[in-house]
């Protein structure tokens, strides 16, 4: 478990099993991919940056992806902290720009 000074860092634990659930994704198929940005899906709206997808992405951990492009950005809040990411290419890159396109 990841720790900082004796306690449980949730925000690391959260991290890591969104980079998990995206490993697994990016070993499955295009089907698998799209399949699961469609069910995690929870809302989405348009930015002068591009377009902001919000979902589910392991369980009870909710992410704010940033699609521009081919350049995407992942971030993830728990507590009142936030972690920032980019997306892997993958088939999970690949299904988040079919969705946002």
């Amino acid at each position: 478990m990841a720790e900082r000074d004796g306690i449980v860092d949730v925000l690391s634990l959260a991290v890591a099993r969104v980079r998990g659930a995206i490993d697994s994704l990016d070993g499955g198929s295009a089907r698998d991919a799209d399949r699961f940005v469609r069910d995690r899906y929870r809302s989405s709206r348009i930015s002068p940056a591009g377009t902001v997808i919000r979902m589910e992405i392991a369980s009870g951990i909710t992410t704010s992806v940033l699609v521009d492009g081919v350049q995407m950005d992942l971030v993830i809040e728990v507590r009142g902290r936030r972690a920032d990411m980019p997306v892997p290419p993958g088939q999970f890159a690949e299904a988040l720009a079919r969705f946002a396109g």
